[in-house]
């Protein structure tokens, strides 16, 4: 059974109080015990005040107010007149009075069940102690004066407790969420009760609060429990409050317990598995199931039969899938149960479904040659086990039957050209299929297209580009490209930067050991737009002035001629009217422009 844990309000108090002075002060509570305010701050004020010898009006003062005696101006007084202390503790309760103190042979005493000791009694008091106070009580100071004047006066006493077992009872191992709880507080113990209260909580979150009755008391409260709960702490914690009295608030906590909450759907496991098997084969069968919290707590059993299969448990969000491999035997040949169920806090869901355990081998797939030349003839043959009708890839339409075949002349299209051979069983009203391939390797020489390898590349000088030129045939043959006019190689396949250099033309050749082929590939590097812009328009400013300049020179050169022709013909002129004279030498500019 959990302990209590006791704890108080916001200070702890222990020990106990030291005694009070003895003599007609006010007394005080030994142990835990406390007085009302009004008697605190009379005890204060007696105890600061020199005792011994403190005027009887002064101590009477500080008393508390008297009660009445029966005749006359006579009172009898009490103090303290309210007291609460624990359970078990002492109590000092002075008896004092006026009125008939000049008088000899009063009798000045105190009524009580208690165990009392007189500590001590003056002209008008008595001191007493009352030891080990178990229950509430009412003792009473009476006065009997000589000329039958009498007078009373009551202490009123309170005793309080703690509760002895503070318990929250046991919670459920498992708690469906979205249902009520029923949480249960038992409470031995602890009084006053009309100051008990018991607080039920989730961590420190109160639910209720009630007050506790009964002996020993049981404090119920239902809570709606959600997902949020699940791993929560509960516990009950009762709440004595004495502030009122000038003590604490002291709380005694119980043992917290750990709530778990689970969510299991309603829908059953969805089964991902084929409806039959075939003997001899090793298949994964696997059920699943979402909406489940918490998820990793959930249980799987997975079971063909009375065979209980290995199962392999994931789990992801709020989901679970469980499989497992199955072999199954000819022993277990015809319809067999699987059974699939989750279990998830005191609750699980189930799923049943027929497996149907079958024989059904693989068909025969056959090819007369898996290697064969370009040009030659292939027979394709698919055949099944009675019972099985086959399909054969490419194969002409034809009613369904035991045997398919195909006959085919082999090219290099045909080359990892992959048939098929497909079975189909009819088992407990399902097709089952069963395929078979096999792959066919056609020899032929090497090939270099126009869609493999262009002829003709044009690539801007400075861009990234990845020259390819690919050689198809088998087995495959090498491939080189060297530029005629200087057998330098063109870098095929790598991506790098284009530059003018590698313009040019290229002669490709792919050889294998059934021939070659070769193909002549031409690479165009456009070089920067604005500067060959630039250059075309200097090149035609360029001729436009030089055509100019050679335009002017000869046409100044014939006019010139034409000049010095006229000039020896108006010469000779003259000298035909003329007599002959010994010619001219030439000028020197004449001589310049000859």
């Amino acid at each position: 059974m959990p302990e209590p844990q006791f704890g108080r309000g916001r200070r702890e108090v222990s020990g106990k109080a030291a005694a009070p002075p003895l003599g007609p002060g006010p007394a005080g509570i030994k142990g835990r015990a406390r007085s009302a305010p009004q008697l605190r701050r009379a005890r204060a004020a007696a105890i600061r005040a020199p005792l011994a010898m403190a005027p009887l009006p002064a101590l009477l003062a500080l008393l508390g107010i008297a009660l009445p005696a029966a005749a006359g101006n006579l009172e009898v007084h009490v103090s303290p007149r309210e007291a609460i202390l624990p359970r078990g503790a002492s109590v000092l309760v002075n008896c004092s009075f006026s009125g008939c103190e000049q008088q000899s042979g009063w009798k000045l005493g105190l009524e009580t069940q208690l165990l009392k000791v007189t500590l001590g009694s003056g002209s008008n008091w008595q001191l007493f102690e009352l030891r080990g106070v178990l229950e509430d009580s009412s003792p009473m100071c009476f006065l009997t004066c000589p000329d039958g004047g009498q007078g009373t006066a009551t202490v009123s006493i309170t005793v309080y407790s703690f509760p002895e077992q503070v318990e929250l009872r046991p919670l459920p191992p498992w708690q469906p969420a979205g249902q009520d709880l029923a949480l249960r507080c038992l409470v031995v113990g602890g009084k006053p009760r009309d100051r008990l209260t018991a607080v039920l909580l989730r961590g420190q979150d109160q639910l209720s609060r009630q007050p506790v009755v009964g002996e020993p008391a049981e404090v119920t409260a239902p809570v709606r429990v959600g997902r949020a709960d699940h791993l929560a702490n509960f516990s009950c914690r009762t709440e004595l409050d004495l502030r009122s009295q000038g003590l604490e608030l002291f709380l005694n906590t119980s043992a917290a317990r750990q709530l778990r909450t689970f969510v299991l759907p309603e829908t059953p496991p969805q089964f991902a598995t084929p409806g039959a098997l075939e003997v001899g084969t090793r298949r994964r069968v696997a059920c699943s199931l979402d909406g489940l919290f918490p998820v990793s707590e959930a249980k799987v059993h997975l079971a063909l039969g009375d065979r209980t299969l290995n199962a392999t448990v994931t789990y992801q969000n709020d989901s679970l899938s469980a499989s497992a491999w199955l072999e199954v035997t000819a022993q277990e040949e015809g319809d067999r149960p699987l059974v699939c169920a989750v279990l998830l806090g005191n609750r699980s869901s189930e799923s049943r479904r027929n497996l149907a355990v079958y024989s059904f081998p693989e068909p025969i797939l056959t090819l007369n040659e898996t290697e064969v030349s370009e040009g030659d003839l292939v027979m394709v043959t698919c055949e099944a086990h009675p019972g099985a009708f086959v399909t054969l890839s490419d194969a002409p339409a034809e009613p369904l039957s035991q045997k398919s075949q195909l006959l085919l002349n082999a090219s290099a299209e045909d080359n990892g050209r992959r048939f098929s051979c497909s079975a189909a069983l009819d088992v407990a009203g399902q097709l089952l299929y069963k395929n078979r391939t096999r792959q066919l390797t056609v020899l032929y020489g090497p090939r270099l297209d126009e869609s493999d390898c262009p002829g003709n590349w044009t690539l801007p000088e400075g861009s990234q580009h990845t020259l390819r030129c690919q050689a198809w045939g088998n087995p495959p043959p090498q491939l080189r490209c060297h530029r005629k006019s200087d057998n330098s190689s063109l870098p095929i396949g790598s991506l790098r930067s284009i530059k003018r250099e590698l313009a040019g033309t290229y002669l490709c050749r792919a050889v294998s050991p059934r021939g070659e082929v070769s193909r002549e590939v031409l690479v165009t590097v456009l070089h920067d737009q604005g500067h060959m812009i630039i250059v075309i328009v200097l090149v035609v400013a360029g001729a436009i002035v030089g055509s100019a300049a050679v335009t002017a020179y000869f046409y100044n050169r014939q006019r010139k001629i034409r000049k010095y022709k006229l000039q020896k013909a108006a010469e000779a002129l003259l000298l035909k009217s003329k007599p002959q004279l010994p010619e001219p030498a030439p000028s020197a500019q004449q001589q310049q422009q000859c």
